[in-house]
Order: C-alpha cells, then structure tokens, then sequence
C-alpha cells in the first residue's frame, strides 16, 4: 500500500504489486527445525514502479466518495478474508467437542475398576462439551445468514463488512471459551496429532477482535445499518415462517 500522489494532487492510498525479489534483495529462507510464524511486513522506499503495477485505477474523488470509501472498496478483499478465515472455526470447534466427548466416553474414574464411571457423568465435563456442540450449529447457520448477506450486492458493502465482523466477532468469543476443552483433557489436550491446541492458535490469529468491535459500535452506519436491520428481520420471519 503507498500513497499516490498524480501532479502533486493527493488521491489517497493504493494497492501496488511491486516484486520482493530482484536477485540480489530478497526474503531468507525458512529456518530449519522451527516452525516460525510466517507474517511479515515489507517496506519500499523510493522504489521505482511501473504504472501497470496500480491494482486499482486511478479513482477521482466524486460525489460522497472519499479517499476513506475508495481505500476500503480497494482493500475489500479483507472483508472476504474476515468472513471465510473465521469459518474455519466451526468445525475445528466441532471436532474438537467430539473429541473431548471420546475421551470422556474412555477415561473412568472411581476407587475400583468395578465402580469406576467414565467423566462424561460428570456436569462438569459434559457441559463444555454440549455447549461447543450446540455452538457449533448455531455458528453454521450464523454463516449461512451472513455469506447470504455478504454476496448480496444490493446491500452497502460496508454494512456487509460489518456482519462479516460481527460474525468474526462471535465464533472467536464461542472458540475462546471452547478453550476449557483442552483442560479437560488434561495432557492429552496438549497432543498435536488431537488439533485441539490449534483453536487457541486461531484465537491468537485473529486477535484484533476487540479493537474492530470497538470500532464498528462508535462509527454506526445509521441508515445503511437500518436497511440492513430491515433485511435481517424479513429473514428472521421468513426462518420463523418455514
């Protein structure tokens, strides 16, 4: 992203595709025997570029688009990214929960093997798990109403942005309380081939839930919100009505 700037006239932030690699300057190889973290920020100074490498053409502010609009519609992929990344917590959540219930199924406890029980009797160890389960569904559904939403091109694409959020918002908050599953399995939550010590990874990922909560709530779209609302309660009477 780089600031372009046509005849000393400012026309905002732009995406620019410019090469990492020339043969001399680029990115060192992985490390062997780690598993890094691969997230990284590249940055230009006075980097000669070619006039195809703008992915976005050249947008003159008119009307009531701002450099603000045209910076959001030019990254409008992270909305994308938003929505499809914080999908995948619906099954590792629902994996998890199976998980966590076979080996509560297995493991017994009592003072002889004739009077042992398994844990799932315990409330609270089948609680956490019946709850990631039910969560899980109701996380499905929630998607299914929001990629609705999200291609519909007849609603405001920043209010298709904020139900990305929202959803995003929700599944992590549902992700970071199915992080009791874990202890529940004591060591064995711990265990790569189990998956489960992933989700808290995912958590970590996607951490920046609650500035964007923050955000969305103190900068409300009142109109483009209303329709929005107006839309999502025809839907909840059209669900209610099947």
């Amino acid at each position: 992203m780089a600031r372009l700037v046509k005849d000393g006239t400012n026309l905002g932030i732009k995406p620019f595709l410019v090469p990492i690699n020339d043969g001399k300057a680029m990115p060192l190889p992985d490390r062997g025997g780690s598993a890094p973290v691969r997230h990284s920020i590249t940055t230009f100074n006075h980097v000669f570029i070619s006039r195809s490498s703008l992915l976005q053409r050249d947008t003159p502010k008119r009307g009531n688009v701002t450099k603000r609009l045209d910076y959001l519609m030019a990254i409008w992929c992270v909305a994308i990214g938003t929505l499809a990344l914080s999908a995948t917590t619906i099954p590792f959540l629902a994996r998890t929960a199976c998980t966590v219930a076979m080996y509560s199924k297995r493991r017994h406890v009592g003072r002889a093997p004739s009077n042992s029980v398994p844990i799932i009797h315990f409330v609270s160890q089948y609680a956490p798990i019946l709850t990631a389960f039910a969560q899980s569904f109701v996380l499905a559904e929630f998607y299914n109403f929001a990629m609705q939403k999200f291609t519909d091109n007849s609603v405001d694409f920043r209010v298709r942005h904020g139900i990305a959020a929202c959803f995003k918002a929700i599944a992590l908050r549902y992700v970071r309380d199915a992080n009791m599953l874990v202890e529940r399995c004591g060591a064995q939550g711990l265990f790569k081939y189990n998956g489960m010590s992933e989700l808290h990874g995912i958590t970590i990922a996607e951490g920046d839930v609650l500035a964007l909560s923050i955000r969305k709530a103190r900068r409300p779209r009142a109109r483009s919100f209303h329709n929005a609302n107006i839309h999502i309660t025809k839907s909840r009477e059209k669900l209610k009505g099947g």
